[in-house]
């Protein structure tokens, strides 16, 4: 029920909102500001004509940073900022990649640190190590990951990539397919997976269905959820994204269907993230 009621809520606001989002070529903005502002003048906040729409912006709103640039949007006749943390959800993964030279270090739930490069615009890798107390090294939850992506035509996004895990003395290797469509302000995350425990694969496969709302230039909602064959409830996490230029900051509920085992109705779920 909650489920659908933030599906109907998603797309309801992505209609509502879709005449008034603009993608924009800064060339074309920073031009026509200079035509009609003064910069003697006051100009926190000044209005111009571009293909007869007049949009309100401050000189603070123009992005500066080259990628923010090239994706920037008008959100509600504004200049909005853009998730730097788009190529994931909360814990699993978009179909976009990382921009060749750029990353990401993250903290999960506080013991688990993570480190993402984009090699080039099409291929990203990533490394983590749980630093759980109490704990060796080589008893810590390790991983190694690579996404490719494969189809990058518009807002339509189509990856494919393989993880490896290690805690204590198993091992875990899932392979997926994930698709992203990006329709300002609403972008719909699909895939498919499954799996190899060291010689063999799983008798078992995971359905991914992601959607990120993003609200304002601070704020985005995210649903991700996960449904395994064979298993009754799927898992679920649900929460907010505060996010900067470079910094974002998730705060979210885990769906009972997790953590019924021990008992708890949810848990919490926190990660930071640096993007540079």
């Amino acid at each position: 029920m909650k489920i659908s009621i933030f599906l109907l809520m998603l797309f309801n606001q992505y209609f509502y909102f879709q005449s008034s989002f603009q993608k924009i070529l800064f060339e074309s903005v920073n031009s026509e500001f200079k035509k009609q502002v003064n910069p003697e003048e006051n100009a926190d906040e000044k209005s111009f004509s571009n293909s007869s729409r007049n949009f309100e912006f401050s000189r603070n709103q123009i992005p500066e940073n080259e990628l923010a640039i090239e994706e920037s949007y008008f959100l509600r006749n504004r200049f909005a900022r853009i998730d730097p943390s788009k190529t994931k959800l909360f814990l699993s993964p978009t179909a976009q990649t990382l921009s060749s030279g750029s990353g990401y270090v993250s903290v999960y739930e506080i013991f688990f640190p993570s480190f993402a490069y984009g090699v080039t615009d099409y291929l990203m890798i990533g490394v983590s190590s749980s630093i759980i107390p109490s704990f060796e090294f080589k008893d810590q939850m390790k991983s190694v990951s690579l996404k490719f992506k494969v189809l990058d035509k518009d807002e339509l996004k189509v990856s494919a990539g393989i993880n490896y895990f290690s805690f204590l003395e198993t091992s875990f290797t899932p392979f997926y397919g994930v698709a992203t469509y990006y329709g300002f302000p609403v972008s719909v995350t699909m895939g498919l997976g499954s799996g190899l425990t060291k010689d063999k694969f799983i008798n078992a496969g995971f359905v991914l269905l992601g959607f990120h709302y993003q609200l304002s230039n601070r704020i985005s909602l995210i649903s991700e959820n996960v449904f395994i064959t064979k298993e009754v409830n799927p898992s679920m996490i649900f929460g907010i994204r505060f996010f900067g230029n470079h910094f974002a900051i998730d705060l979210g509920i885990f769906s009972r269907a997790i953590w019924s085992q021990y008992n708890l109705d949810f848990y919490p779920w926190i990660g930071f993230t640096y993007n540079f």
